[in-house]
């Protein structure tokens, strides 16, 4: 489209013409004003830059409004034409089918814009060829229609409690306490807040204030304490909402599991003498075990026979792969071995064998049948 340059001229026949303007190369926008027959004339004018829009967002629809234009002898524009642009970049994008073409209101709604920070400009026209300067640029309007994510951990924790998914396990024989501390991200408008509601379900034996904790700013965002008496074996349910910077929520159940039952386990090596230098063990482990741990006693062997126990200490890593091999170990001693298996919350048990391992190559021999070796002399 071409530029309208401001000029007047009076002819003196009712024709119509046009104007170079050496000061600008633009044409000029004419308009006939006297009747047939009449003394001729004619009038050229420039339209008004456009008046600098504003924006209101609502999920992913871009409301913009701006004032009126008018050309320099106040007559009215025919239209407008309407621009987005990157926030950050300034690049032009395209305007969606909503508000696409000429707009003849002063107002349009662009409605499925996606995701981002986007500013607006409108541009006054004048019929097919003619159009005014564009306005200045809007305020950023940012459109996020995406939940925020949140990733949910309990702090300040006394007692024994502990979050798996989205059950919240605590050990209700004695008492306790934690806060949920809530990380939130949300890529477009930034976190917000995070909200605790009240207990739901069956709530006895616990206590719980919600809140909304909107600081600090961006998070994470930790909860009013939960707190359980000894003795509590209610199961009750918790709701956590999520927000970011434009209202969008997420919304995550957490259902309380009280748990006092300890997981099982199994652990089985070879009784007697064994002439070499280390003991295999094996064991297993059943029910919600978390964490397994293999122990050892060891005891001097005089005479085939083993003196007093002593304490059992850890050996190797926590949930060792089975068969885990103990060595090298001392000759000439007895050994015992036990499996410590806990779940999340404490609750533990023991596995233990009656067996007893003993190293020792005389004893070993003794206690071997059949051909031990083979000697050739001479």
């Amino acid at each position: 489209m071409r530029r309208l340059a401001a000029a007047l001229v009076a002819l003196s026949m009712p024709t119509l013409a046009v104007v170079a303007l050496d000061a600008d190369p633009a044409a000029a926008y004419w308009s006939a004003t006297s009747a047939p027959g009449g003394r001729g004339a004619a009038a050229a004018t420039s339209v008004n830059a456009g008046a600098t829009p504003t924006t209101s967002v609502t999920g992913a629809n871009v409301t913009v409004s701006w004032s009126a234009s008018t050309l320099a002898d106040g007559a009215a524009v025919t239209g407008y034409q309407l621009s987005r642009y990157d926030a950050a970049t300034l690049t032009e994008q395209t305007v969606l089918a909503s508000c696409a073409g000429t707009i003849t209101a002063t107002t349009c709604i662009e409605t499925g814009v996606p995701e981002g920070s986007w500013r607006y400009a409108v541009t006054p026209l004048i019929g097919a060829h003619w159009q005014g300067a564009e306005s200045a640029k809007s305020t950023t309007a940012l459109v996020d229609t995406t939940a925020p994510t949140s990733a949910l951990s309990l702090s300040s924790v006394t007692g024994a409690a502990t979050l798996s998914g989205n059950t919240l396990i605590y050990r209700g024989s004695s008492a306790g306490s934690f806060r949920i501390t809530n990380t939130v991200t949300d890529a477009v408008s930034g976190p917000a807040s995070s909200a605790t509601a009240a207990l739901t379900g069956t709530t006895t034996g616990w206590t719980h204030t919600g809140s909304t904790v909107t600081t600090p700013a961006g998070g994470p965002y930790v909860s009013n304490v939960f707190s359980w008496a000894a003795g509590t074996t209610s199961n009750p349910s918790e709701v956590v909402t999520t927000k970011d910077a434009k209202g969008n929520t997420r919304t995550t159940t957490l259902n309380f599991l009280n748990d006092v039952t300890a997981p099982g386990g199994t652990i089985t090596y070879a009784d007697g003498y064994s002439s070499g230098r280390s003991v295999a063990v094996s064991y297993t482990t059943s029910g919600d075990a978390a964490t397994a741990q293999l122990q050892r006693s060891r005891a001097s062997l005089k005479n085939g026979v083993c003196g007093t126990f002593g304490a059992f200490t850890n050996i190797g890593p926590v949930n060792a792969a089975s068969p885990y091999s103990d060595g090298p170990l001392t000759s000439g001693a007895c050994y015992k071995y036990q499996l410590v298996v806990s779940d999340l919350v404490g609750n533990s048990t023991t596995a233990t064998s009656a067996n007893v391992a003993k190293l020792g190559y005389a004893g070993a021999v003794q206690a071997t049948t059949g051909l031990l070796s083979y000697w050739r002399l001479g």
